[in-house]
């Protein structure tokens, strides 16, 4: 149930970040990127939706004002599921009461459907036909976790941490989700 709950959400997400008080994020308009490329491109593109210049981790040096790493540190493959929506059954009598001739009778059925069905192969061939009783959704679902460290270059000094979960239909919007959702939790404008 807490899938199918689930399934009608895009995406979920959860952080966790702190920062150091005495810190002014404002100033702070070039950031080394420390990422694996799959992750570095979003990064940057983030950054610079922030307006802050990155720096890919072959560039950079001691000019910039801060070393970004961000790592992946859970990822759950995309996962496909089938489900059959229940329906519900009732009957009901709609009586005229002035002439009893004209007596209309609703019915509804109830069916709970069942459990979500796990399905391999990442676009699951599904033989179904609209309207049918027969009827299916198709979800997918992956989960990605970021973590990061924002460090004063030269010092060491770690200006501010976190972590970023988000939920996604596949494997790459999620990692696409936790690296803006991390990226706009460090306080750069604020």
């Amino acid at each position: 149930m807490a899938l199918v709950a689930g399934v009608t959400l895009c995406a979920c997400a959860g952080s966790r970040s702190a920062m150091r008080q005495d810190v002014d994020f404002s100033l702070i308009k070039t950031v080394g990127v420390d990422a694996k490329p799959a992750v570095a491109a979003f990064v940057s593109r983030e950054l610079l939706r922030q307006g802050v210049k990155p720096l890919s981790g072959q560039s950079r040096d001691t000019t910039a004002d801060a070393l970004l790493s961000i790592v992946v540190t859970r990822q759950t493959p995309e996962k496909n599921y089938v489900i059959r929506p229940g329906k519900s059954t009732q009957q009901t009598k709609l009586e005229n009461s002035r002439d009893t001739a004209d007596t209309i009778t609703v019915t509804y059925s109830k069916d709970e459907g069942h459990a979500p069905i796990e399905v391999p192969g990442r676009y699951p061939y599904v033989n179904t036909r609209i309207g049918s009783s027969g009827e299916v959704l198709v979800a997918s679902y992956a989960q990605a976790l970021v973590t990061g460290e924002l460090v004063r270059p030269g010092k060491g000094d770690v200006l501010w941490a976190g972590t970023y979960t988000y939920e996604g239909f596949d494997l790459e919007s999620a990692l696409e989700g936790a690296v803006r959702g991390l990226i706009l939790e460090i306080p750069f404008s604020k």
